[in-house]
């Protein structure tokens, strides 16, 4: 079994979806309206954290250049989106997923970069400024580098909204493949 078996069945085994793909696209408009949206602050991560800007600053573009494929994780949590305590404890299991699965994927030489929404949580207090205490567990921000997952899942035929009922979140891990 090759490592990115063992990774889809660790991810799956935990509930979750797994579709391989390749990187986002860089798409210069959704560069400027991601930072755009980062830099208004609406999540209240900007400039507090190594994950997101001004602390995070590879996008996509540099990004595609050094990965060439992409494992795209999804999992529908039945919770209230309203309520931060269980938002924060989805989120929780998404980073440590990422964490899990990156560290399987580069011990077995697999070059990779885990990301997900928001900023990492890692450290609970992040070092920002000062040098990232943990960088090999850091989990960058999705819109810190500057790709619009709505349009990235259109590419695999799925939708991206809000509802009242549930949340789903979404991971990015990207993979030298060769």
């Amino acid at each position: 079994m090759t490592v990115l078996e063992r990774v889809r069945r660790s991810a799956e085994a935990s509930g979750w979806s797994v579709t391989m793909g390749d990187p986002p696209e860089h798409r210069e408009d959704d560069v400027l309206r991601c930072l755009d949206s980062c830099r208004r602050n609406l999540c209240g991560n900007y400039g507090t954290s190594w994950s997101c800007p001004p602390g995070w600053t590879e996008r996509i573009d540099t990004l595609r250049d050094a990965y060439d494929g992409a494992i795209l994780l999804e999992k529908r949590f039945d919770i209230d989106p309203k309520d931060a305590e269980a938002l924060r404890r989805a989120d929780e299991e998404l980073h440590l997923l990422i964490r899990m699965l990156t560290a399987e994927l580069r011990a077995s030489d697999c070059g990779c970069m885990g990301f997900a929404d928001g900023r990492c949580g890692y450290c609970g207090v992040c070092s920002y400024p000062e040098p990232c205490r943990f960088p090999e567990q850091l989990v960058p921000s999705i819109s810190s580098i500057g790709v619009d997952l709505e349009g990235y899942l259109k590419g695999f035929g799925k939708s991206f909204g809000f509802s009242e009922d549930h949340a789903t979140l979404y991971g990015l891990i990207l993979l030298k493949r060769t």
